[in-house]
């Protein structure tokens, strides 16, 4: 616990004469807890709550309470528990599992495992549902080792994995790189069988540019009547363009068209398609994928206009990236770093030294702090393109796109 004092967000307050108001819905209120004196809280929450059923009094704590706490980070998540038991006010199994995903979600792994341990000591046996929220818990804070000691230590207490459990744990094996068991637990446990494992593999697979394993799991997906989401065509399109192999992502992408025609495609999915066809040249296409968006009525996001602008640059078509730009300028996508590095690798490409350049030059240099960044590195090479003797390509103004 910290010395100093803190506050946390209650569904209460310290007035008896405003009890019953303070406690309805939407009227949260501060309460003070000073120092090390969380008995004196309990011991107010208890008396708040006293006239209240148990299950109503657990509700409160665990919608009201400790998830609040959690969101502040500033309080001992055992000694809190120990102080509800001995005040009889709880914990149950329930808090506790709502905690761990809690902590876990908030990247704190170590007040996960603390809540976890907790519980053998306050007399609480961990359920199915606990293990499935610390194997998660595990996989989300980048722990697979002490996931994969976690799901053992479930199969010897005779707990029988769900879907939920194959998930996660699935998700412990692809982040230690162990991709072929991961595909043969869904292989061989038709419970395991979900969107969101086949994702994971299918994701570990495009991680290691395993396209055609992939496109087998994907395969496999549509055979199974499974429908890929949207993270799952995203990774495997970007993968598609690491790979150079934007023909077959475009194919992917219009079959997903043919087949679900009034999906709502994820901004991700579009970005990943327009980089893929920048990384190998592929303009028309590229813009052709632009054109969709605003079809569907889809807000392009700054990544979108980014690749759009990388393409042009691949292409030649230096005026045309400049005029995405100027775009961007007038609509509510604000400019990044990644935009100017794009453009100056345009402009350096097609070797332009005109009002432009000056123009990106000086927007990079509000990037190129750290001497090593990529902004840094881009402003040095526009900066000896400016100043080499030989005469400029084109001589357009910016003002004049």
């Amino acid at each position: 616990m910290v010395e100093s004092e803190w506050w946390v967000t209650l569904g209460y307050t310290g007035d008896n004469d405003k009890e019953e108001e303070d406690m309805g819905p939407g009227n949260p209120r501060p309460l003070r807890v000073v120092g090390r004196d969380v008995i004196g809280w309990i011991r107010d929450l208890r008396d708040k709550t006293l006239e209240m059923p148990r299950w109503r009094r657990l509700q409160l704590i665990n919608d009201r309470l400790l998830l609040n706490v959690v969101e502040k980070k500033r309080f001992d998540t055992v000694a809190v528990l120990q102080g509800l038991r001995k005040h009889n006010l709880g914990p149950d199994v329930v808090m506790i599992t709502i905690l761990i995903d809690a902590w876990s979600r908030k990247g704190d792994f170590r007040e996960a495992m603390r809540c976890f341990r907790s519980m053998h000591n306050l007399g609480i046996m961990p359920n199915q549902i606990s293990y499935n929220a610390i194997l998660a818990a595990s996989a989300r804070c980048k722990k697979p080792s002490t996931g994969l000691v976690f799901y053992e230590e479930m199969l010897d207490k005779g707990f029988i994995p769900t879907s939920h459990t194959y998930s996660s744990y699935i998700d412990c094996l692809t982040r230690l790189g162990r991709v072929e068991q991961a595909e043969s637990i869904l292989t061989d446990q038709p419970s395991a069988e979900t969107v969101f494992a086949y994702t994971l593999v299918i994701a570990a697979y495009s991680r290691q540019l395993m396209i055609f394993d992939a496109l087998r799991l994907l395969k496999r997906m549509y055979e199974k009547g499974l429908t890929p989401n949207e993270k799952t065509l995203t990774v495997l399109i970007r993968a598609l363009g690491r790979a150079k192999e934007a023909n077959l992502a475009i194919k992917l992408f219009n079959q997903e068209l043919r087949l679900h025609p009034d999906r709502v495609l994820d901004d991700r999915l579009f970005a990943a398609m327009v980089a893929a066809c920048a990384a190998t040249g592929k303009l028309q296409e590229a813009l052709f994928i632009y054109r969709i968006m605003k079809r569907k009525k889809l807000v392009a996001s700054v990544t979108v206009h980014n690749g759009l602008i990388h393409a042009c640059g691949q292409a030649g078509a230096v005026q045309r990236a400049f005029i995405i730009y100027r775009y961007m300028q007038s609509s509510t996508v604000t400019p990044n770093e990644s935009t100017f590095i794009a453009l100056a690798n345009a402009l350096l490409r097609s070797n332009i030294r005109d009002s432009r350049t000056h123009h990106i030059l000086a927007e990079l240099q509000r990037y190129s702090e750290s001497p090593r960044s990529l902004a840094a590195r881009k402003t040095r090479a526009l900066q000896r393109l400016l100043q080499s003797s030989h005469p400029p390509i084109l001589n357009q103004s910016l003002s004049k796109l």
